[in-house]
């Protein structure tokens, strides 16, 4: 458990959320959050799923950890997209936020190549997205590394961990951790649907509908 918790306080301050305003909004309000991401660089780069900053109509602002564990937000701009991969990376303005002090702490990077299944892992994220009804921190979630496996993501297939933990749509983008480093080895980018179309099971990859969630999910190795 001491493990779990050092790992956390190593994660959470690089842990973001990804979302969209609308005139005449000008904060980042809780019906607003797309997704998670990460900070990765000290410069103020960002990586998250593509499908959390695309086909978005509104301003993309980023709310990332300040001082007394508020969440101050910032116009930003998205960098690079890869959509067959499902990676987005933001780049952040410069910290200047206001009388709120922030300071952009990177993960760590592990290597995910060397991931087998049965490894302990948790993810950092802001699982209910617009519905959080109050308090604004992200949340962090347990499980281990079940199975590697495909994904059909378009007309590319693409290598994921699955997991054997519950996602929720705000989760998309969060950073996967092994629990024992604290080093990000993976983002959070699908869930198993049982339930949608007809009760025919699905992956879901993005999507609004939630439907009933699963201790089914899937993340992209980094």
């Amino acid at each position: 458990m001491s493990q779990l918790i050092d790992a956390i306080s190593k994660i959470r301050p690089s842990v973001v959320a990804v979302g969209f305003t609308f005139p005449p909004k000008n904060e980042l309000g809780a019906d607003d959050i797309a997704g998670s991401g990460f900070i990765i660089s000290e410069d103020g780069y960002v990586c998250t799923c593509a499908h959390v900053v695309s086909g978005k109509q509104g301003q993309l602002r980023v709310a990332v950890r300040g001082e007394g564990d508020n969440y101050p937000h910032a116009p930003s701009d998205v960098v690079l997209i890869d959509k067959e991969r499902d990676i987005a990376i933001i780049k952040l303005p410069p910290p200047d936020l206001g009388n709120t002090k922030i300071s952009f702490v990177p993960v760590k990077i592990g290597d995910s190549l060397s991931v087998r299944e049965g490894l302990d892992v948790a993810f950092c994220g802001f699982p209910f997205g617009g519905g959080t009804g109050g308090g604004f921190s992200p949340s962090t979630t347990k499980g281990i590394i079940a199975a590697q496996r495909l994904l059909k993501i378009g007309d590319a297939s693409i290598h994921h961990f699955q997991l054997d933990a519950m996602t929720m749509e705000g989760n998309s983008g969060a950073p996967l951790f092994n629990i024992e480093t604290g080093e990000v080895i993976g983002i959070i980018s699908a869930r198993f649907d049982p339930l949608m179309k007809g009760n025919i099971p699905q992956i879901i990859v993005g999507g609004r509908p939630l439907g009933f969630p699963t201790n089914i999910g899937f993340a992209i190795p980094i």
